[in-house]
């Protein structure tokens, strides 16, 4: 059995009968009181009798139990008696607060209704607030039960609450329709636009046909082969995948381009990959046209709220510019946001909590809560600040006191995701996102985004052409200087060579000129000596014509070297013999008279 009507089933077994509402609340302004006199409690309390927690031991108090008519917080069966199979989250605090605090409420409330039952103010002719229902329900009882939402104007009509149970910041709810969680096959290629992916297909041709450029440049005037335009475009093509195939980066132009080409796909490549896991499934996230009240009012969107509500109150003193459409139902505002009538509707978080389980109200789950709650603030009991006439303060602090320990120990907390569970069936759990992922940034990378990083390769890219003619024209200019240099020195070998050359043949000259001389001698001698009769050579050297062994065999030829190496046979010959001639002399006896 749910949690709920345990709790409802072990309460009315106590009470033992069905409870009844045995109390009609007054008309507003009729000074109407069905409160409990507590002073002597109170005395009790401070003379130190009797303990804060249990001050209100025995007491039968006087219960004002808001009903919206809606079977949401508290439901009655047809006779008017309280549902005990599901009596509504009301009831089940109500019932755990009178244990904790050792009071009765059964046989002692009213039903305190919408501001619309009870007509319009005669004084102004106004609607009724619920803020007027509320001073009216806590002057009636000795406390009211609801969701009574905190705030300054209830306070300055001597309005006390204690801690509050329910949630009651402002927040924004939109609708939107979903579309349905699906497989996309496509979704991979969804982290950028269609703009984008044909750049980069460009950017794969460009790529290769500049790379091969830059490597014909760089071979150009050589005899190695270059790669063909299509295999670079294969290279540029893998560099997305970051496979870096740029292996022959010989030049600085090669270099500045696979460095460009590297930085690119590094850049794209960590953009797809961060943007890719939120599109491998196809989601339906509606787009949130707000996100704060600010932004509502700026924009002008108009924007659903509950009329005569603290809600309401509480926008027009903090955003008096809003655009309100306004309806006391909730029903009704949430059909309005639905059907289109506003953009945005502003309630509590625990209101909507209620509603969007609503099959007739949210039949797709479509209701999203929006943005961070706005005011911060809580709802609960209240009761009328009285410290004479009945003492009612007391009750104030004794409901403190016990409303924090249920607080505290996760009563409250259980009590409200039971009360969810059991009103519907339909459950749309974190306002219809469960099957949705918050990711911001969701959207496809457009040029705007990521056009920055093909500027920047194509930059380098011209660079890198730049570069390689620059290097080209350099290294022929170089060779061309090289080349200039080596011709010069190769002529002044060539003039060293011809110096020498003449050099040599003035020396040739020379001794052919000696040679000449020397031939006349031989030949003079030849023709004056007479046979047998010495003739004094080189220092007393007596040669005859007989002991001549000078050979007449020198050759006279034209080419100079050739001249000169004959000159220096015959010197050779010529020296062999005078010094055989001396040998002979010195050996013969008197040679030395």
């Amino acid at each position: 059995m749910k949690f709920l009507s345990v709790l409802s089933l072990i309460f009315s077994a106590v009470g033992g009968q069905a409870s009844f509402p045995t109390l009609e609340t007054p008309p507003i302004g009729a000074n109407i009181t069905y409160r409990t006199h507590v002073c002597e409690n109170f005395l009790e309390y401070a003379v130190g009798v009797a303990d804060i927690r249990d001050a209100l031991t025995g007491l039968n108090l006087t219960v004002g139990i808001v009903d919206q008519l809606n079977d949401v917080y508290i439901r009655f069966n047809e006779d008017g008696s309280i549902n005990e199979e599901s009596p509504g989250i009301f009831v089940v605090i109500l019932d755990e607060l009178a244990r904790r605090g050792k009071f009765s409420w059964r046989d002692s409330f009213g039903r305190v209704l919408p501001p619309s039952h009870y007509g319009v103010n005669p004084i102004n002719g106004a609607s009724y607030s619920w803020t007027d229902v509320l001073h009216n329900a806590v002057q009636s009882y000795d406390f009211s039960f609801a969701e009574w939402v905190h705030n300054q104007e209830r306070r300055e009509l001597g309005i006390s609450f204690p801690v509050g149970w329910y949630d009651a910041s402002t927040i924004l709810v939109q609708s939107s329709v979903r579309d349905k969680v699906k497989f996309d096959i496509m979704a991979f290629l969804r982290p950028f636009s269609n703009e984008v992916w044909a750049m980069i297909c460009g950017v794969f041709v460009l790529s290769g046909i500049l790379y091969w450029v830059i490597d014909k440049i760089a071979n150009w005037g050589t005899e190695n082969e270059v790669n063909s335009v299509l295999y670079d475009m294969f290279l540029a093509t893998m560099t997305f995948t970051q496979h870096h195939m740029y292996w022959d980066p010989s030049g600085h132009g090669k270099r500045i381009f696979a460095f460009s080409a590297s930085f690119w796909s590094l850049v794209l490549a960590s953009a797809y990959t961060a943007n890719l896991a939120s599109f491998l499934v196809s989601q339906g996230q509606p787009d949130e046209i707000a996100k704060n009240l600010a932004e509502v009012e700026a924009l002008g969107i108009p924007l659903c709220v509950r009329a005569n509500a603290a809600v309401e109150a509480s926008l027009n003193a903090r955003y008096p510019n809003l655009n309100l459409v306004r309806d006391p139902e909730f029903e009704v505002i949430y059909s309005k946001l639905a059907q289109g009538d506003c953009g945005l509707l502003a309630t509590r978080p625990f209101d909507f909590d209620q509603f969007r389980n609503d099959i007739d109200l949210n039949p797709e789950c479509s209701l999203q809560w929006v943005g961070r709650p706005d005011n911060a603030n809580k709802g609960g009991p209240a009761t009328l600040v009285d410290t004479k006439n009945y003492c009612t303060s007391l009750i104030t602090h004794v409901l403190e006191i016990h409303m924090n320990e249920m607080i505290d120990n996760g009563f409250i907390d259980q009590a409200w995701q039971a009360h969810l569970r059991n009103q519907s069936d339909h459950q749309c759990s974190d306002g219809g996102k469960e099957e949705t992922k918050d990711v911001d940034g969701q959207y496809s990378l457009t040029v705007k985004e990521v056009g920055g990083i093909f500027v920047f390769h194509a930059g380098l890219g011209l660079l890198a052409i730049l570069v390689a003619l620059g290097e080209k024209f350099y290294s022929r200019h170089r060779d061309a200087k090289n080349d200039i240099f080596m011709a010069s020195k190769e002529a002044d070998l060539q003039l060293h060579e011809q110096d020498r050359s003449s050099q040599l043949r003035a020396s040739a000259m020379t001794h052919y000129k000696s040679s000449a001389d020397l031939q006349r001698i031989i030949q003079e001698q030849k023709r004056t000596s007479i046979v047998g009769k010495p003739r004094n050579v080189g220092g007393g050297l007596s040669i005859t014509r007989r002991d001549s062994h000078v050979d007449d065999d020198i050759d006279y030829g034209e080419d100079v070297l050739e001249t000169i190496s004959s000159l220096q046979s015959e010197m050779e010959k010529l020296q062999n013999y005078v010094v055989e001639k001396r040998n002979r002399a010195n050996r013969e006896p008197g040679a030395g008279a």
